[in-house]
């Protein structure tokens, strides 16, 4: 069964509050919720709204610190964050996760090794990452989501190929993508097959007319 905070909470809620622990009982922070503490974090869920659900979440008091270990999922408005180990700042809305990592907002798709993404400013970084940003496929050292809508690519390549091994690949070490805008690298390398075979200092494209 996958635990949500919300199902936490309201378990906790509806244990009558005169049950004491049982005598040397190891510290659960859940456990020792205050009602004033499941007020503060309820609030701060109705301000940031984020919904997080895994096989097993933990709350730290004191850090203000969520833990997610399996199938952890993180949802917010249009955006869905999916991994294996998760810690979130609640204060900040910072989250650091990793393992078999996938991030969808709308359309776009990226997963990575590890990330650090900001659920506020929805702004992050996707460390060994690949994503999908209609019709371009990516991959890098870095993706980087820098803006609303400017995505950056670091020491990768693009291509609209689908296929595992593409058949072509634009790399580059710093690639700006701005969906339904333009596409820009810099010191770029036209790869066909295995073969290198044009260099150019600066790549740009349209992508206001890409169908």
């Amino acid at each position: 069964m996958k635990l949500s905070l919300k199902m936490i909470f309201a378990a906790l809620l509806a244990v009558p509050a005169f049950f004491p622990p049982p005598a040397g009982a190891a510290e659960d922070p859940l456990a020792q919720l205050s009602g004033a503490a499941q007020t503060a974090v309820a609030a701060a869920q109705q301000e940031h709204p984020i919904d997080y659900t895994g096989d097993k979440i933990s709350y730290d008091q004191a850090k203000n610190i969520l833990r997610g270990e399996g199938h952890v999922i993180i949802s917010h408005k249009n955006m869905s964050l999916k991994a294996d180990r998760v810690i979130a700042y609640l204060e900040t809305s910072d989250v650091y996760a990793d393992g078999n990592v996938v991030f969808t907002s709308g359309n776009q798709v990226f997963t990575g090794e590890k990330v650090h993404f900001n659920f506020k400013t929805r702004l992050g970084d996707f460390i060994n990452g690949s994503g999908f940003v209609d019709p371009w496929y990516g991959h890098g050292k870095i993706i980087r989501k820098a803006g609303p809508n400017e995505y950056q690519i670091l020491d990768g390549y693009i291509t609209s190929c689908d296929y595992e091994e593409p058949h072509y690949k634009i790399k580059a070490r710093k690639i700006f993508i701005y969906p339904k805008d333009r596409l820009i690298a810099r010191n770029v390398t036209m790869q066909v097959g295995k073969y290198n075979i044009l260099w150019s200092p600066l790549f740009a494209r349209s992508l206001r007319d890409e169908r």
